[in-house]
């Protein structure tokens, strides 16, 4: 199971690539003004870190997915972060055009 965010990537590509199906989830997009409507859920690191590493307004397990392997960041407010979007984020269905690449 793969959040769409990652629709057209490598996952994407392997699995046409080996014949393996990739089945999708319905995927979490989280905007901003969303994550500060509930900074007291994991406290104010993930809120600043979400804040940072956004796309468009956006946050997605891509995008957070991208923001991990950088190095750069906690790893504990990393997964926060999910947590958060995971918890109060839309699916990313609803979100017209929040999960482009």
């Amino acid at each position: 199971m793969v959040d769409p965010s990652f629709r057209g990537g490598d996952v994407d590509r392997a699995g046409a690539r080996l014949g393996i199906p990739v089945e999708w989830t319905e995927g979490r997009v989280l905007t901003l003004t969303e994550l500060a409507r509930h900074a007291d859920y994991r406290g104010p690191g993930p809120i600043a870190l979400g804040h940072g590493v956004a796309q468009e307004g956006v946050l997605t397990a891509r995008i957070i997915g991208e923001a991990a392997n950088t190095g750069r960041h906690d790893a504990q407010e990393i997964k926060q972060l999910w947590h958060l979007t995971a918890r109060f984020g839309r699916p990313a269905s609803s979100a017209a055009g929040a999960c482009r690449r």
